[in-house]
């Protein structure tokens, strides 16, 4: 089997980030990252212990991407001020807040339309009573 670098010239630190991230990784990769942990003298209950501290800090990262939201006073700003911005700075994933943050993400795209229809309407109202 071919794993380059090979399992015994990695560092202690990149085994254990192996065990850690072992769902990322094929099975064979993973029992020869813990032999060789076990060999350099890291027993098995650390390498268990580090990887449900891992898996638990993953899922506390997941569901505060999750439940994250713009402030009211960000939602005005994107309201007032995302449109101009966008069209200024040519960036249409402007409020993209990143992979995993569903709720933010959709309060972003639906502000920003709400921004662009008030606008829309200003400039139809300036154009409408300006002709008059």
């Amino acid at each position: 089997m071919d794993i380059e670098p090979p399992i015994s010239k990695r560092t202690t630190g990149q085994l254990l980030d192996i065990v850690e991230t072992a769902q990322e990784w094929r099975p064979e990769v993973l029992e020869l990252a813990k032999k060789e942990l076990v060999a350099r003298g890291v027993p098995v209950k650390t390498q268990e212990a580090r990887w449900k501290i891992r898996t638990k800090c993953n899922e506390r990262v997941k569901r505060a991407k999750e439940r994250a939201s713009y402030t009211n006073v960000e939602k005005l700003l994107i309201v007032l001020t995302g449109p101009i911005l966008i069209f200024l700075l040519k960036d249409f994933f402007m409020f993209y807040a990143g992979a995993g943050y569903k709720k933010k993400n959709r309060q972003g795209w639906f502000y920003l339309l709400l921004g662009f229809c008030l606008w829309a309407m200003i400039l139809y109202w300036y154009l409408k009573f300006e002709n008059d």
